[in-house]
C-alpha cells in the first residue's frame, strides 16, 4: 500500500496543478484554445480514473475470492476437527456475505482520484464560467462602443449636411457639364468638402476630384459598359495620390461592370437630377451613402 499511496498522492497533486493552471490562464486572459485544451485534460483525467478504478475493482474481486476460499477452508477444517456440520452451515453464508460487503463497500484505494477529478472539474467549470462572463462583458462593451461610434458618425454627417445642403432637383434636366457640377455639389453635401471639377484636357476621364476621390460622370440614358468601368479603375491605380475611384451615371451599369467594380471596391451610383435622388448600385456605395464620404465618419474597423 505504500507505493499505492505515493502514486495516489502524485496523481492528486497533478490534478490540483492542472486545475490551478487552467484557472490562472483564464484569469490572466490567456484564453487562446482554452476550451479545447480543457476538454483534452478532462478526457485524459477521465481515462486515467477509469483505468485505475477498473484495476481496483479487479483487485477487490480477486481478494474477495481469496477471502471466501480461505474462510471456506477454515470452516471445512473446523467441521472435520469438531466432527460437526455446524461450522460449514454457518461459515459458508458468512463467507459469502463478507465477500459481497468487501467487494461493494470496502475501502477504496486511490479515493483521491475521485476527489481530484471533482476538484479539477469544479475549477475548470469556474474558469469556464469566468471566461464566458468576461467574453460576454467585452462583447457588450464593444457593441456599445461601436453603436456609439455609429451614432456619432451619423450625427457628424447630419450636422455637416445642415450647412451643406444637397443640390437642388432640376426638373428640366441638365447638360453633361451641368451633371458634373451637380455631382460635385452632391459629393460636397456628403462630406467631400474639397470636391472640384477638372478643367483640363487629358484628365483620364476624371470629371470630379477631391483629396480622397476621383469621380467619373456619365450623363446619358444607356448603360455603362464594363470596359468604361475597368478604364476608370485603371485611372485610380496610376493616380499619384492613391485616391479612390467613384463612378456616377444617369443611366445604369451592366452586370459585368458591377462585378468589376465590386472586385476593385469602387462605389457605383445612379443619379437622377430631375428628382435630386442618388441611388447606390453596390454595397460599398450603399455604405458611403449611409456614412458619408469622409473616412473619419466611418465606423472603426470599416
Amino acid at each position: 500500500m505504500g507505493a499505492v499511496a505515493v502514486a495516489e498522492k502524485q496523481f492528486y497533486a497533478e490534478l490540483r496543478e492542472r486545475a490551478k493552471s487552467s484557472a490562472a490562464a483564464v484569469m490572466a486572459g490567456d484564453t487562446f484554445d482554452h476550451h479545447r485544451r480543457a476538454e483534452e485534460d478532462v478526457a485524459s483525467v477521465g481515462a486515467s480514473l477509469e483505468v485505475a478504478l477498473r484495476a481496483i475493482r479487479k483487485r477487490r474481486i480477486y481478494l474477495s475470492v481469496f477471502i471466501g476460499v480461505a474462510v471456506a477452508f477454515l470452516c471445512f477444517v473446523l467441521a472435520i476437527v469438531l466432527r460437526d456440520e455446524l461450522p460449514i452451515l454457518i461459515g459458508f453464508p458468512v463467507c459469502g456475505v463478507l465477500a459481497f460487503l468487501f467487494t461493494s463497500f470496502g475501502p477504496t484505494p486511490f479515493r483521491a482520484l475521485r476527489e481530484g477529478r471533482r476538484m479539477y472539474l469544479a475549477h475548470l467549470l469556474g474558469a469556464s464560467n469566468l471566461y464566458q462572463r468576461e467574453q460576454g462583458a467585452q462583447r457588450r462593451e464593444a457593441d456599445a462602443v461601436a453603436a456609439a461610434m455609429r451614432e456619432e458618425a451619423l450625427e457628424s454627417l447630419t450636422r455637416w449636411q445642415v450647412s451643406h445642403p444637397a443640390p437642388a432637383a432640376q426638373p428640366y434636366g441638365v447638360s453633361p457639364a451641368g451633371a458634373e457640377a451637380w455631382v460635385r455639389d452632391w459629393m460636397i453635401h456628403m462630406g467631400a468638402e474639397d470636391a472640384t471639377l477638372t478643367r483640363y484636357v487629358g484628365d483620364g476621364g476624371v470629371d470630379v476630384e477631391s483629396g480622397l476621390y476621383v469621380a467619373q460622370v456619365k450623363h446619358y440614358t444607356g448603360t455603362v459598359a464594363v470596359q468604361e468601368v475597368r478604364a476608370h479603375i485603371g485611372v485610380s491605380v496610376v493616380d499619384e495620390l492613391g485616391r479612390r475611384p467613384v463612378f456616377f451615371t444617369s443611366g445604369g451599369f451592366t452586370v459585368g461592370g458591377v462585378e468589376a467594380a465590386d472586385r476593385a471596391g469602387m462605389p457605383l451610383f445612379v443619379y437622377t437630377v430631375e428628382t435630386g435622388d442618388v441611388r447606390a448600385v453596390n454595397a460599398v456605395a450603399a455604405f458611403l451613402l449611409t456614412h458619408g464620404l469622409r473616412p473619419s465618419w466611418h465606423p472603426a474597423g470599416v
